[in-house]
This record gives C-alpha cells, structure tokens and sequence, in this order.
C-alpha cells in the first residue's frame, strides 16, 4: 500500500516529538480505545482519511496516563474501512 507521509509510529515536526496510533472504522463502532501517554487531550489531533476532525462536534478523547489506555469517542461511527489516525504530542 503506498501513502504519503512518514511510515513510522513517531516523527518530528518543529522540533516537537508526535506519535500516532491508527485504527480502522467499521461503521458501526464509535469508541476506540488506542494507547499513549500525551500531554493532555488538547495535544491530540484526529484524521478521518486525512482529514482533521473537530474536536468540538466530531469526538472526544477520555485520557487515562496511568495505563495508557484511551477512549476516542466519536460523535457518529466512522464509515466501514474509514483509517483513522490518533497523533499526539509526547
């Protein structure tokens, strides 16, 4: 599968260090958990097919930094075979 961008689970921009974590829609599925220590929710960006989404309308993200393990709530279920992607300052 080709694709722009890095392949890698980290990079760097600006000199800030991000991970991202992806996930698959399957239409019917609006919570997701997905793994990561962040600096808080706000430091979390959220891309539906490349898409930014809007924290405000479109999801919300109930941390957990003692575990690590995160809930992405979305508004409404992303579509079957939707790639969604989890990145986060750290």
């Amino acid at each position: 599968m080709s694709y722009i961008g890095f392949p890698y689970s980290i990079d760097q921009i600006y000199g800030q260090t991000f991970q991202y974590e992806k996930l698959i829609g399957d239409g019917s599925t609006t919570a997701f958990t997905f793994t990561g220590f962040f600096v808080n929710a706000a430091s979390v960006f959220v891309f539906i097919n490349g898409v930014q989404q809007n924290p405000v309308d479109a999801y919300n993200i109930t941390p957990n930094n003692v575990t690590g393990s995160n809930t992405l709530t979305f508004a409404s279920a992303p579509f079957n075979g939707d790639e969604i992607l989890a990145r986060y300052k750290i």
